[in-house]
């Protein structure tokens, strides 16, 4: 490891963090990042088992075309014979809101194929998503990974369903529920009985109540709590008992920290100058020290012989590091 980035915790103590910095909760269960030709991405793709047509272009308003995965454009990328037609998702963002694929360099790849990596279904009841690539092995090949039951017959979604589908698209991406993060425990003492009564003791522990330990190998990254994040639910009043009580609304949309968090996790090519402005905004607005973001983008150029989705993984792993060194500050 490079000495200036072996200095990385050390310098992370030093920073004078707000107590209620928050950079995401996410799981050692992120995608990968490859090169396709010449440019390093995360490409997913994804396949619809069932839906109206209406259903279908609401469930794709989380790429550059609004909350899911933009409207088509751009022509198939293979002959009518292969199985796996697909169509690729391109051009910008028209809405007035944040997408996950405006801030992460993430593309969404539509295939006719059940062996995707996310697989929609719009039948069942509610909303519910596999997290990151335990899409791949936390259930079979050819069975849903998303469920988008909850979606009314209509194009586009109502801003309630908006945020449904970005938050179901945040865990596709590797993102744990906020107020499930090993910090929440710290803000909130929820009432188990109310929000039993409310959910269904199953629902209530699987999607509120279930806190992840510090300690648990699959949570990746952490901090402290953001009400205002889109994988934060709605905690009302009457579920918490802590003496002073959290507005937590639930979000339609990103907030700033879910769309620095994203990008440092699937950052751009930072081989063009714009990118590594954004990527060095990313980190400041996620706490780290200008000196310390210098280096890490300064590590990525040291070597250019090796190939650029390594490095940006390397980079990804250089913020994580840095991240432990804050948060084992905060523990002592």
């Amino acid at each position: 490891m490079p000495d200036h980035l072996a200095s990385l915790s050390s310098q992370s103590q030093q920073a004078d963090l707000p107590a209620d910095i928050q950079h995401g909760v996410i799981v050692n269960r992120l995608w990968l990042i490859k090169m396709v030709g010449d440019s390093p991405t995360t490409e997913l793709t994804f396949h619809f088992f069932n839906g109206t047509e209406k259903q279908k272009e609401a469930g794709k308003w989380d790429g550059d075309g609004g909350s899911g995965l933009d409207p088509i454009s751009g022509s198939e990328s293979e002959s009518e014979e292969s199985p796996t037609k697909k169509k690729r998702r391109s051009g910008r963002n028209p809405f007035d809101f944040k997408t996950w694929q405006d801030c992460a360099n993430v593309g969404f790849i539509e295939i006719q194929d059940k062996k995707a990596n996310i697989r929609i279904t719009f039948q069942g009841s509610g909303f519910d998503s596999a997290v990151g690539t335990w899409a791949s092995s936390a259930t079979k090949r050819n069975e849903p990974t998303m469920t988008l039951a909850g979606l009314a017959d209509r194009h586009p979604p109502s801003k309630e369903h908006r945020g449904s589908i970005l938050h179901e698209f945040g865990h596709a991406l590797g993102l744990y529920h906020e107020h499930q993060g090993p910090h929440a425990g710290l803000l909130l003492k929820l009432n188990k009985e109310a929000v039993n009564s409310c959910l269904g003791a199953d629902t209530a522990t699987r999607n509120i109540l279930k806190i992840a330990s510090k300690d648990n190998p699959d949570i990746w990254n952490y901090t402290n709590f953001d009400r205002k994040s889109i994988m934060t639910y709605h905690l009302p009043r009457k579920w918490q008992l802590q003496e002073k009580v959290i507005r937590i609304k639930g979000s339609r949309k990103l907030s700033k920290y879910d769309q620095g968090c994203i990008r440092l996790m699937y950052p751009p090519d930072l081989r063009i100058p714009k990118n590594e402005n954004r990527f060095r905004k990313a980190l400041t607005t996620l706490h780290v020290d200008e000196t310390v973001a210098g280096n890490m983008i300064a590590d990525f150029t040291r070597d250019p012989k090796k190939e650029v989705n390594v490095r940006l993984t390397r980079l990804r792993n250089q913020f994580n590091q840095w991240k432990e060194g804050v948060l084992l500050y905060k523990r002592k």
